[in-house]
């Protein structure tokens, strides 16, 4: 199998100490030098510029990421497939392995970038079935543009993910995926992004920015560490901008995947008790007009078969009463 990143090398030149884009007109102006966001229209995209501005106005340092491969010891060999239930009406819809939102773009239009913003959670233990294998807790928080329609091909997401061990020590780390739907590559797995750490209770900022239909840029930020990388994706399937998500998911190990001519991605970690998620400051941009959607989301519940009765309960589930630009996702004790 290949292991082959499907990302460019990242840039090779970083902004010098210093560097302000919000005060310093020169600077704003050599933000594609940097392949950096650049500057959204103040008037025309509002909730980006503020973003934009919150992320840059901070005096941070800028690194140069590196990839982890997912075939070396340490990384969760993870799929984004959505087991999903189809929509009920008047009622949100349901997925094994997804909770969160998601938008759909109207009048033809696409996405052409998706951003957010969470605090990395500290995990306590969920609720193991005792037909689970003896896996660790493991949730995942991201951002992605496509996958949601089962008629697309692949998705770039990037995101932080948490994994609490059998001895109550916490992980996480910092990941990006061109996600590709049946693929049995490994280059379409998770690749940790080295460079810019993170522990719980951290702030990140994780940016998809589409470039054309095979590359986007990946933004990811420690906002409290301030630490802030690029990274250039290259994905062999186009993506489509057909739906811009907010996720809460619970993982799938496809190590453990029966083999057969259907991919099979493997048992789902059991979900940690991960309390509440907050993905503010969420920004979506449609395709060549420059101006953001209407927060409309569609909210998306995550359900497990659980004993004792038998029955299928909902273990994780989005607020659907927050204002524009704010998903919150909590945990549901089964």
């Amino acid at each position: 199998m290949s292991t082959k990143p499907p990302f460019a090398d990242p840039p090779t030149a970083l902004p010098p100490a210093g560097f302000d884009p919000v005060g310093n007109e020169d600077d704003a102006a050599r933000l594609a030098d940097f392949w950096l966001p650049r500057r959204p229209d103040r008037s025309r995209q509002a909730h980006l510029y503020t973003l934009w501005e919150r992320i840059f106005s901070q005096k941070q340092t800028f690194v140069a990421a590196n990839l982890r491969s997912p075939t070396l010891p340490g990384v969760s060999k993870r799929t984004s497939v959505e087991f999903r239930s189809p929509p009920r009406a008047g009622r949100s819809q349901t997925s094994q392995n997804w909770s969160g939102a998601y938008l759909k773009p109207t009048d033809g239009n696409r996405f052409a970038r998706v951003a957010g913003c969470w605090t990395i959670p500290t995990l306590q233990p969920g609720v193991r079935r005792s037909a689970d294998p003896h896996l660790p807790f493991q949730c995942s928080i991201w951002v992605g543009i496509d996958g949601k329609k089962r008629w697309t091909r692949s998705m770039p997401q990037v995101g932080s993910e948490q994994t609490l061990a059998g001895d109550g020590s916490q992980t996480q780390r910092l990941w990006c995926q061109w996600w590709r739907r049946d693929s049995k590559e490994e280059d379409a797995l998770p690749w940790t992004i080295e460079g810019v750490p993170i522990d719980a209770g951290d702030r990140v900022f994780c940016s998809l920015t589409v470039i054309d239909q095979n590359q986007v840029l990946i933004h990811v930020a420690n906002r409290t560490k301030l630490i802030f990388a690029t990274i250039i994706g290259a994905g062999p399937v186009p993506l489509m901008g057909s739906t811009a998500q907010w996720i809460v998911e619970r993982p799938a190990n496809p190590d453990l995947g029966k083999p057969g001519p259907i991919i099979d991605p493997g048992p789902l970690y059991p979900l940690p008790n991960y309390g509440e998620v907050v993905i503010d400051e969420c920004a979506a941009e449609r395709f060549g007009s420059g101006v953001s959607p209407d927060w409309r989301p569609r909210y998306i519940r995550m359900t497990q078969v659980v004993e004792n009765p038998s029955r299928v309960a909902v273990i994780s589930a989005p607020s659907t009463h927050e204002g524009p630009g704010t998903v919150r996702v909590a945990y549901r004790r089964p």
